[in-house]
């Protein structure tokens, strides 16, 4: 039930009171698990604080691979702009993508 877009309100909330950084990545991930659009925005507000934390900017190009692999964006500008942010290289990406797409 996390996951409904109808809770955006009480995630920003609780970022309010505490604004560590392991917290906004939780309610980024719970945007790209679980939201219909990409929270590029979101991203872009955290990176300065994820470029300093190796592992947390680890585990946020995890959570963008899987969102980009379980509900690829038809937008390729969009899926470009999301993974130039977090440092994915789209040509691996779009090698893995398709690769899943000849196995369906």
């Amino acid at each position: 039930s996390i996951g409904t877009e109808k809770l955006d309100k009480t995630f920003e909330t609780a970022l309010k009171n505490n604004t560590n950084l392991s917290k906004k990545l939780v309610y980024v991930a719970i945007k790209l698990e679980s939201y219909s659009e990409l929270p590029i925005e979101d991203i872009r507000d955290i990176m300065p604080e994820l470029k300093k934390n190796k592992l947390a900017l680890s585990c946020l190009r995890s959570f963008v691979r899987h969102r980009l692999y379980m509900k690829p964006d038809k937008d390729y500008k969009t899926h470009q702009q999301i993974c130039d942010l977090v440092g994915i290289n789209i040509s691996k990406q779009l090698t893995i993508e398709q690769k899943s797409l000849k196995s369906a």
